[in-house]
């Protein structure tokens, strides 16, 4: 990453404000938000003047071990922390400076620079290691995690497009591969972030020969390969633990199970494609559990 990183208090923000503030800037500020511990707090510093690219986080600087006293819980605690992730990659798309400030300059600033660094130049730890700054943790943990999962989505969304797929995200972060046809010949790898595949996602391609399905995928239904006459090899990256479920279920909101899916049938490349393109005929679907196998399972083909 080229794009230059400064640390600042609120002093010295001030003083820059009233000198040379650096043109092309991002500024993202932290602030002690009003509470029923402090009554009257220090006032966000007003950039208006000299930038047009601010994100404001009122937060308070504290561990873990004392959210409770503030009434907050983790989950509670830097909620803007994905909008802030957008804020960072469309400063950095931008080529901007990015300014991080805060009270003292030490402790959630630094954090915030930390986390940066370490997505994109993975020496975020140069901060920690800094005797100037104590970076808050949950502080850097979180936007850290935000970057990377704004990371993944962003690459998800050019892969659909360069690959002309349709997918729709479910509720766990994951996706639903809808449909995928190409138009022309080729080995097809299924993204990572796929979790299930659906109804007639690849029905009657003729140019599919080869299928990768990773390890994230963990439902198939039972007409996603109907069709593909083409199809000769399909490589499971993890081929234990896979069922048939039955289409028509009697405990409603609930599958139930049919048999195992011998390993060693869909570790042999040539035997799981046939086993894909014949799955419509008996509506099996298959689904692929991490533990033991139980009676009965929520159904897992929901947004």
């Amino acid at each position: 990453m080229n794009n230059v990183i400064k640390i600042l208090s609120r002093r010295d923000a001030l003083e820059l404000i009233d000198s040379n503030f650096p043109k092309n800037s991002a500024v993202i500020s932290f602030h002690d938000p009003i509470s029923k511990r402090y009554k009257k707090t220090a006032p966000p510093i007003d950039y208006s003047a000299v930038c047009e690219r601010v994100f404001y986080v009122p937060i308070h600087d504290i561990d873990i071990e004392i959210l409770p006293d503030f009434g907050l819980t983790f989950d509670e605690y830097f909620p803007e922390a994905e909008k802030l992730s957008e804020f960072i990659f469309s400063a950095i798309e931008n080529g901007c400076q990015i300014i991080c400030q805060c009270e003292y300059g030490q402790s959630r600033s630094a954090a915030c620079a930390a986390a940066i660094k370490e997505f994109y130049d993975r020496n975020g730890i140069d901060i920690f290691a800094d005797y100037r700054y104590y970076p808050n943790q949950m502080i850097f943990n979180k936007l850290l995690k935000a970057l990377k999962e704004q990371s993944a989505e962003q690459m998800m969304d050019e892969l659909l497009i360069n690959k002309n797929m349709e997918c729709v995200k479910k509720y766990d972060g994951t996706y639903e591969l809808l449909s995928y046809h190409p138009t022309e010949e080729e080995k097809i790898i299924i993204p990572n972030e796929i979790s299930s595949i659906s109804n007639f996602a690849f029905s009657d391609c003729p140019y599919m020969k080869k299928v990768k399905i990773p390890s994230s995928v963990e439902y198939i239904n039972s007409s996603a390969f109907e069709g593909c006459q083409a199809l000769e090899e399909a490589f499971f990256e993890d081929a234990e633990g896979w069922y048939y479920i039955s289409e028509s279920v009697e405990n409603e909101g609930y599958i139930e199970f049919e048999n195992e899916i011998l390993q060693r049938h869909l570790e042999d490349a040539n035997i799981a494609a046939a086993m894909l393109t014949e799955a419509h005929k008996n509506s099996l679907y298959w689904i692929k559990l991490k533990s033991e196998k139980p009676d009965l399972l929520p159904d897992p083909h929901v947004y």
